[in-house]
């Protein structure tokens, strides 16, 4: 029956994105993310993704006008740059086979990450996209954590399948998540899918403790203090975060503390041990392989680790630093790209959301590069416990920031110039209770009310990040908002 259902929803899906290929593209983002063949069990049985992809891309010929801006786009750039040590890696490695199986189903991923920030180039349809990005990664958090609950408190050992197969990713997963549910409550506008947000939150943070994962647990303090900090009444709302962690924590707190003074004396512990002895092997072989590594994709990298773990009498497995095995795997240039995309991004997104806050004060609009932002903190800080190379969660939130990217300086940028300008002006005839507003191209934050036609007027030419691709007859929204204070 669930298989059924699932062959139902993909086929709708393929249907629809024939006309609409944006349907198509959250689809795909859909399926990849929340991957609901682990739900109908049947897990790489059938080509369900790669459909949706190839319908995703039979429309990219309407989008051709987006090239413009896609081609300027430095998160794009990013991405594709580092595609050439990647494969370089994958030439130069001493054994090229066992990498090249790997790479073509990263490209994948990647080239249908490339078009999130091809197609998605207006704020309604990213925040559309923002959406289902959190109802996914929060419908596996609501999954696990009310498991979790109904049963008294467990050990999560295993993962959920994709780029969460096991309890270590996903827990990277879900905590990366958990600031992105928590700061999406300011685009709906009803109450009670605001209180179900806290509700998944809640659950999330459940899933994250119950996993065991102490690069998580820590990564999970680190964003508690991030959202803190971003918040007007911080110590209420540190206090909220750490009221929704108490009862997860009562029911393991046995395991859990346990496993968490492991590290105290990391050296005494078998598992933190065996990480820190694979962390110098892999120094060690970089320093052999500096320029291209050994390879993507790890493979080369457990194979060849035997003779660089010494007499440690360790089974081979993955370096457990995501920074070092892409350095060990791809080599330096690949490593220093990372880098440089990672930590650029999170810069960014902080000044975005300054800009943000001093353009459009009071509409809540910096709270969309911020949920981005800290969950690039929980990825870069939770990466120096994990390896996963081709983590596809970290890729699409890399060209989300290049859709912020676009939307800011085609959108928001030219519309609060023209506001200042003068060319966009609203009478003081604000409703009782809320702010003078302006018209906005796109909805806002919270609950929407349209303002009669006699309060705004407009002035000079229509923006042209107002048009749609091929419809430049009409404006994109054609109604003035303004939201509650």
């Amino acid at each position: 029956m669930r298989l059924l259902f699932l062959h139902l929803i993909v086929l709708g899906i393929c249907s629809v994105g024939l006309v609409n290929p944006m349907i198509a593209l959250y689809g795909y983002v859909w399926y990849s993310l929340m991957r609901p063949d682990v739900l109908a069990w049947s897990e790489g049985m059938y080509p369900h993704s790669i459909t949706i992809a190839i319908v995703t891309l039979l429309g990219v010929w309407r989008y051709i006008p987006n090239f413009q801006h896609f081609l300027k786009n430095p998160f794009v750039l990013s991405l594709v740059l580092l595609q050439i040590p990647l494969i370089l890696s994958c030439v130069a490695s001493p054994n090229p086979s066992l990498c090249w199986d790997i790479y073509f189903r990263y490209a994948k991923v990647m080239v249908m990450g490339l078009l999130i920030p091809l197609y998605v180039q207006t704020e309604a349809e990213f925040r559309k996209l923002m959406l289902v990005i959190v109802g996914c990664l929060g419908f596996v958090g609501f999954k696990y954590g009310i498991f979790g609950l109904r049963h008294g408190g467990i050990h999560i050992s295993e993962g959920y399948g994709g780029f969460m197969s096991d309890n270590n990713t996903l827990a990277m997963a879900l905590v990366m998540a958990l600031p992105m549910i928590w700061y999406a409550r300011g685009m709906v506008e009803r109450q009670w899918i605001r209180a179900g947000m806290i509700l998944v939150c809640f659950l999330t943070i459940a899933a994250i403790v119950m996993s065991h994962s102490r690069a998580a647990a820590l990564t999970l303090v680190l964003v508690y203090l991030c959202i803190a900090a971003r918040s007007k009444y911080k110590l209420l709302t540190l206090g909220v975060v750490l009221a929704l962690s108490a009862p997860a924590v009562i029911l393991v707190q046995d395991t859990f503390y346990k496993r968490m003074k492991t590290l105290e004396n990391p050296d005494q512990e078998g598992s933190a041990h065996q990480r820190m002895a694979y962390a110098r092997a892999a120094v060690n072989m970089w320093k052999d392989y500096p320029l291209f590594g050994v390879g993507f994709g790890t493979e080369n990298w457990i194979r060849m680790s035997g003779p660089y773990l010494g007499h440690a009498n360790l089974r081979k497995h993955v370096v457990h630093n995501n920074y070092l095995q892409m350095a060990v795997d791809s080599g330096t240039f690949a490593l220093a790209i990372l880098l440089v995309q990672l930590f650029g991004s999170i810069i960014w997104l902080g000044r975005s959301a300054g800009r943000m806050r001093r353009l459009f004060p009071g509409q809540g609009k910096e709270a969309i590069p911020i949920m981005m932002q800290v969950a690039l903190i929980a990825y870069s800080f939770c990466s120096i416990f994990a390896s996963r190379t081709d983590y596809d969660f970290y890729y699409y939130l890399i060209m989300c920031c290049g859709c912020w990217y676009i939307v800011e300086q085609t959108e928001l940028l030219p519309f609060a110039a023209k506001q200042a300008a003068g060319e966009i002006k609203v009478r003081e005839a604000a409703p009782a209770g809320l702010p003078v507003s302006t018209w906005q191209p796109v909805a806002m934050v919270g609950p929407a009310r349209v303002l009669r036609d006699a309060d705004v007027q407009l002035t000079g030419p229509i923006p042209k990040g107002w048009r749609r691709p091929f419809n430049s007859s009409r404006l994109e929204k054609n109604k003035p908002q303004t939201s509650r204070a």
